[in-house]
């Protein structure tokens, strides 16, 4: 039950719209933050629509950033981010920066394409890595090494599984991720 929770990358909040009874029922306090204007616009609409104003702070700007960090807590319950990793450059920083914010027994969850172990070499893999980099999206086994060793984490739970790409017959590999922060920094 987070009493504070941080949706990195957020877009149109859409995965808001899965837990909105259970952050209606904790009281949680939200804080959207994407670098989109734009999806921040229907972001808003969104939370609007749920009812959820008074509940959800939104944040515009890169989450490494001085000026973002000022706009957040020192400290949160959780920190979400979905498939937006692939397309930080500064990945390292920005999982720093995520795993920072989360306090002790809080949790840090991420899901992500990735490129499926022991397969990188097979054509499939090569393709979706060449289709999703046209985009800006950039597949690295490396998140998974740097999140699963962590030092004052706990990995809950890892997962890798494929996932079809809606409007195509695309079957990426993801990867879900949750950890838990065992000691302060």
């Amino acid at each position: 039950e987070p009493k504070t929770w941080i949706s990195v990358g957020c877009g149109t909040a859409r995965d808001i719209e899965f837990v909105v009874g259970h952050v209606k029922k904790c009281g949680t306090k939200v804080y959207l933050c994407d670098l989109s204007d734009a999806l921040l616009d229907m972001a808003r609409q969104r939370v609007r629509e749920l009812g959820l104003e008074s509940q959800v702070t939104l944040v515009e700007g890169d989450i490494n950033s001085v000026a973002v960090k000022k706009q957040l807590p020192d400290e949160v319950d959780l920190v979400t981010c979905s498939y937006c990793v692939t397309m930080i450059p500064d990945w390292k920083e920005a999982m720093r920066t995520m795993s920072n914010l989360v306090k002790p027994g809080g949790h840090l969850a991420l899901i992500d394409f990735i490129e499926r172990e022991g397969r990188e070499s097979c054509w499939d893999q090569k393709l979706y890595k060449w289709w999703f980099a046209m985009d800006g999206v950039f597949f690295n086994r490396k998140h998974r090494e740097w999140l699963t060793s962590q030092p004052g984490f706990k990995t809950m739970w890892y997962g890798e599984d494929e996932g079809r790409v809606p409007y195509t017959p695309l079957n990426p590999t993801h990867y879900m991720y949750c950890g838990q922060r065992l000691v302060s920094r």
